[in-house]
C-alpha cells in the first residue's frame, strides 16, 4: 500500500490557491498519476517472480466475489494489486502475440491511405 503523505496532492492543492490556471494543475495532476500508476507497476514486477497457485486461487476468488455481491475497499485493493502481479507475470511467461495485430494494424493502414488518395 502506498502512503498517502508521500503523494504531493497536498502541494498541487497549494498551487491552486496561489493561483495557477486550470491547464496547469491537469496537467501536472496527469503527470501525478503516471508517476503513481509507473511506480505501483514497477512494484507489481518485483513480486511478479513470486506468483504462486495461491496468489491465483485468490485472484479468482476475488474476481467470482466481485461478480456476485460488492467486494470491500481492501479486496478491491488487493484485487488490483494482485491483478497488476498477474499481468506482469504472464507477460513474462507468455507475451502476448503482436504480430496478427501489426499486420491487421498495416493493412487497416494501407486501407485509409487508398480511400484518402
Amino acid at each position: 500500500m502506498i502512503a498517502t503523505e508521500s503523494l504531493p496532492f497536498r502541494r498541487l492543492r497549494l498551487h491552486r490557491r496561489g493561483g495557477k490556471n486550470r491547464y496547469e494543475l491537469k496537467e501536472r495532476f496527469a503527470e501525478l498519476c503516471e508517476e503513481l500508476s509507473v511506480t505501483l507497476v514497477m512494484a507489481a514486477r518485483d513480486v511478479a517472480d513470486s506468483w504462486t497457485q495461491e496468489k491465483d486461487t485468490r485472484r479468482c476468488a476475488l474476481i467470482d466475489k466481485s461478480l456476485h455481491a460488492a467486494l470491500t475497499r481492501s479486496e478491491q485493493n488487493e484485487l488490483s494489486r494482485l491483478q497488476q502481479e498477474a499481468e506482469c507475470h504472464f507477460d513474462e511467461v507468455a507475451p502476448p502475440p503482436i504480430d496478427g495485430a501489426l499486420k491487421i494494424h498495416v493493412e487497416l493502414s494501407k486501407l485509409k491511405a487508398a480511400k484518402t488518395e
